[in-house]
């Protein structure tokens, strides 16, 4: 629609900035779903590679991964709406909280940089531990 000619330039804007916003709020819910997978598929990787492990126990790790990816691939609208309103949810509390300082793409922002900040944590929480020891 952003594209199209036959539309009225304040319909193509319009198109073209809510296509901007649909965009910064895809890439924060892929990063959040790829998150989770390659969390699980590290974890069953690092088991796979125990010299002690006996080939039962790896075909269930596998199983399991499959039966975990395929289940994700079931759930994604949900874990897309689940996502998406958790953020807005708490992206608008910022803004009623700190109503002098926004901007009008405060909110998208702040769901994109959630989900930014909720990989970077679960990618390796050994950074946020208390080094004062």
């Amino acid at each position: 629609m952003c594209e199209d000619k036959s539309e009225k330039p304040v319909t193509r804007l319009e198109a073209k900035g809510l296509a901007a916003i649909m965009n910064r709020l895809e890439t924060g819910i892929m990063l959040q779903i790829w998150s989770t997978i390659l969390i699980r598929f590290n974890k069953t990787s690092k088991c796979l590679q125990d010299a002690s492990l006996d080939l039962n126990t790896a075909t269930k790790l596998l199983e399991s991964l499959k039966e975990f990816v395929h289940s994700l691939r079931s759930q994604f609208m949900e874990f897309e709406h689940r996502i998406s309103d958790q953020m807005r949810d708490k992206a608008n509390d910022l803004i009623n909280i700190y109503s002098d300082d926004n901007e009008p793409g405060f909110v998208d922002e702040i769901v994109q940089f959630s989900a930014f900040w909720n990989s970077y944590i679960s990618s390796d929480s050994s950074k946020f531990e208390d080094k004062a020891d």
